[in-house]
């Protein structure tokens, strides 16, 4: 009787664990993580496989939101709504306008919703953090890269997208204060904002530079599309190579410009790093409740491509389609 009842109880305990196992299994599993995007696109499919990638990790459901167009902040707000009301345990932001997205967040939060941001983010302070490029100081080395190779000197244009965007803004006016404060020498022209956040906008931008000041000798854009559009205006005008351009992220036709020297380099961001570390630090406070440590913002670092580094390991990962 007696052994019969330690085996009994050993196959209990077996039993017990096999299903205390199974059970935090599935609530791994159990956990959903939606990403809402600040639009759809190639930058924000690798920001979207990183975050993708640290819900592996953790058994965690994915799903992500991303507007069409940008900047397309209506759009989002349903995003962030459709994840609050499907029970995310975390969403992570890649906000389209910060004003607009911030108190979406703040409600999140109150209702028990882990929230963390990825490029673009929502007040500071608001959620766990902000995984991005410090768009400050990557402004900067823009324009010190711009500097050097128009030897300090001559008219640049600045074109920017997306008007409202935080990040955006940034990229635009901190690049010019950046130039006028350390390359007196550089005038920078009135930054002008292209009509729609895409190739054809910055396209007309750039083409207008140029008819109003044909001695410009080197242009900046602030994103992949508005890079793409500024090197298609240039090439119009039959100025291809004579212009200095320098801009932000990449995509097939940007590698290509870089590569036949039209476009002088871009600066790289790491939208999967962004969202990896987004979802991973989101994924951590829920299941061990440990909050990221250091300071709200998370810079996420650059690299300044140009033909001489582009096919470096470095840049080739971070080009890596997603």
């Amino acid at each position: 009787m007696k052994k019969f009842l330690c085996v009994f109880l050993m196959l209990l305990m077996v039993t017990l664990s096999v299903s205390a196992a199974g059970r935090r299994d599935a609530g791994a599993k159990e956990l959903s993580v939606v990403h809402c995007l600040i639009r759809e696109f190639q930058y924000g499919l690798a920001e979207a496989a990183g975050a993708r990638a640290a819900c592996e990790e953790y058994g965690a459901k994915f799903t992500y939101f991303a507007p069409v167009n940008f900047p397309d902040a209506a759009a989002q707000v349903e995003h962030i709504e459709s994840a609050i009301a499907m029970g995310a345990n975390l969403i992570i932001i890649d906000a389209v306008a910060r004003d607009v997205a911030t108190p979406l967040a703040r409600r999140a939060i109150d209702m028990g919703i882990t929230i963390t941001c990825s490029n673009s983010g929502v007040e500071e302070g608001v959620g766990l953090g902000l995984w991005a490029t410090d768009q400050v100081a990557a402004a900067g080395q823009a324009a010190d890269e711009m500097a050097k190779k128009i030897g300090g000197r001559g008219k640049v244009a600045v074109i920017g997208y997306g008007k409202g965007a935080h990040a955006s803004e940034i990229r635009a006016y901190a690049f010019v204060e950046y130039m006028e404060k350390n390359h007196p020498g550089v005038q920078v022209l009135p930054v002008e904002w292209a009509a729609t956040a895409d190739a054809i906008g910055s396209a007309d931008v750039a083409r207008a530079y140029l008819a109003a000041h044909p001695d410009i000798v080197g242009m900046y854009a602030g994103n992949s599309m508005t890079t793409q559009g500024m090197v298609t205006g240039v090439r119009e005008l039959g100025k291809a190579g004579q212009v200095t351009l320098i801009g932000y992220d990449h995509n097939d036709a940007i590698r290509a410009a870089i590569r036949d020297g039209s476009l002088y380099g871009c600066v790289m961001q790491s939208p999967y790093k962004m969202g990896y570390e987004a979802a991973k630090a989101g994924l951590e406070f829920i299941t061990k409740g440990v909050r990221p440590s250091g300071p709200w913002f998370k810079n996420t670092g650059v690299l300044f491509m140009t033909s001489a580094n582009i096919d470096s390991p470095e840049a080739q990962l971070i080009m890596k389609e997603w």
